[in-house]
């Protein structure tokens, strides 16, 4: 049975920064380095430097905030994530899972990043929200899920970045990992 902190550290990256963003086996359209690809996307992966789970205790597996009759828990989380690829810079997320005591579920989180996008003129701002399944197909340690450029929101050389991804990740002995394929662009709505 894969450890629930692991568990909750690849919700996390898959809700941030990933939501969850390196080289994931699950998806092998996604397996190659980061930013290696031609297929017209944007590729990223990222590490999770920093992650604070609130209400959920590790060592018992056992939440503050339990739905009795689904045994739910709502749970929430804060992360640092370091992005390298096609997009290269720190994500801020916070955000909350309302999973099973083995990890399947829902995940949702925002973050703010910091720094470049391939194709944008230069580091900027952007939020990021993800909406993330957890446990896909009923199988713990494997998530999936969706990350969008929130409208306006960013800044520098990202203030006209707009788009959506994918992003996978996968619970390994050494940690999680994640992998994202992004369909961002920064535009000029007057180029239109």
């Amino acid at each position: 049975m894969l450890h629930p902190a692991r568990n909750v550290r690849s919700a996390a990256i898959a809700a941030g920064a990933a939501i969850a963003i390196a080289g994931s086996s699950a998806a092998p359209a996604l397996a190659t380095s980061a930013g290696a690809q031609s297929d017209g996307y944007l590729h990223a992966s990222s590490t999770n430097s920093v992650l604070e789970v609130y209400d959920f205790n590790l060592q018992t597996g056992t939440c503050t905030h339990q739905e009795p009759a689904t045994g739910r828990c709502a749970i929430p989380f804060y992360e640092t994530d370091n992005l390298t690829g096609d997009l290269v810079g720190q994500q801020q997320e916070s955000g909350a899972l309302t999973v099973t005591p083995t990890f399947i579920g829902q995940a949702v989180g925002l973050g703010t990043y910091s720094g470049t996008v391939k194709g944008c003129p230069g580091p900027g701002t952007a939020l990021f929200r993800y909406v993330i399944t957890m446990g896909v197909n009923g199988q713990s340690g494997h998530n999936h899920g969706t990350v969008d450029v929130v409208p306006g929101s960013g800044t520098g050389g990202l203030s006209t970045l707009k788009g959506h991804g994918h992003v996978d990740a996968t619970v390994t002995p050494s940690g999680p990992v994640s992998t994202s394929r992004l369909d961002f662009s920064c535009t000029n709505d007057h180029d239109d």
